[in-house]
């Protein structure tokens, strides 16, 4: 057998058991993943976190237990209920996921899978409403100034941003070391009053590119993710926003526990009988959304000495 014909066979292998496995079990594991790498930084949170992996891992039964996951929303919700100031957004997604995973495993077996779907389907369009509503009302999005900003100053977004303006990466490093001495400076006897920022025809006009992209492409997921009946063309055109949703933001400007938590409702709105859509959901959770942390820019620009 050819090294093409094993891969095909182990990836028909792959796609099939897929295709068997049990979706509320699948979409657990996942939230759970989530839950413990990006759900709070405190040992507080931590430890216990650690333990529930760690039981659910050796005994997989126990992810099927309702008590499992209310301990989970228990421990979620008093963790930012305690730091509420400072909690991520991804953090009241993963609360309202693992509630929605508690009432699942309360329901006859017969029954949790379409409760997992439509709860998870209504999660995402509502979370993408709301988050279209938000920016449509702020006029510093509408503007392109947050995108401006985030652009110049977030070291997250310092990749994307040398690529598509051409402003150097030292150049923006030095943009967030004034930055920090405008706003620490007056305790070094240093103050900054003002910065001047790199002026690029092409931020602006990508800047405005951006804000009309997210606000059409979230109000569209946000749209048809809502509960509006079986229909096949429906459901492919959803998946298929929310795919180019995650392949175009995450690699951008990641932030992994959200990307991971709505990647995971994503999947618990796939049936089983879509054994390939699953496979692509799988592969950004696994694959696609770890690699988007890989500093490539400037990776290859020490390598080639740039």
């Amino acid at each position: 057998m050819t090294l093409v014909n094993r891969v095909r066979s182990s990836g028909g292998m792959l796609i099939a058991s897929l295709g068997r496995m049990d979706t509320a079990n699948l979409v657990g594991l996942l939230t759970l993943f989530a839950f413990v790498f990006h759900g709070g930084k405190h040992w507080y949170f931590d430890v216990p976190a650690q333990i529930l992996l760690l039981c659910s891992l050796v005994y997989a039964p126990l992810r099927t237990k309702p008590i499992f996951w209310l301990l989970i929303v228990s421990l979620l919700a008093s963790y930012w209920s305690r730091n509420w100031v400072n909690a991520d957004t991804h953090k009241y997604l993963m609360t309202y996921m693992s509630l929605v995973l508690f009432l699942v495993y309360l329901a006859p077996e017969k029954y949790r899978d379409g409760l997992l779907a439509g709860n998870g389907q209504l999660i995402i369009g509502l979370v993408f409403l709301i988050a279209t509503a938000t920016k449509a009302f702020s006029s510093d999005f509408l503007d392109g100034t947050f995108f401006q900003y985030e652009m110049l100053f977030d070291h997250r977004l310092s990749g994307f941003t040398t690529l598509a303006t051409g402003i150097d990466l030292e150049a923006l490093q030095n943009l967030r070391g004034m930055e920090k001495l405008m706003k620490e400076g007056y305790s070094l006897s240093n103050d900054v009053l003002a910065i001047d920022l790199p002026q690029s025809l092409i931020l602006i006009f990508l800047c405005h590119f951006l804000v009309w992209w997210t606000l059409i492409l979230e109000g569209l997921i946000g749209i048809l993710f809502l509960p509006w009946g079986e229909n096949r063309k429906l459901f492919a055109l959803r998946n298929a926003l929310f795919i180019t949703f995650v392949a175009t933001t995450y690699p951008v400007a990641l932030v992994r526990g959200f990307a991971w938590t709505i990647i995971a409702l994503g999947i618990a709105q796939v049936p089983k009988d879509h054994p390939r859509l699953r496979a692509v959901y799988l592969f950004l959770f696994l694959v696609f959304i770890p690699l988007c942390e890989v500093p490539w820019v400037s990776t290859v620009y020490k390598i080639l000495g740039w």
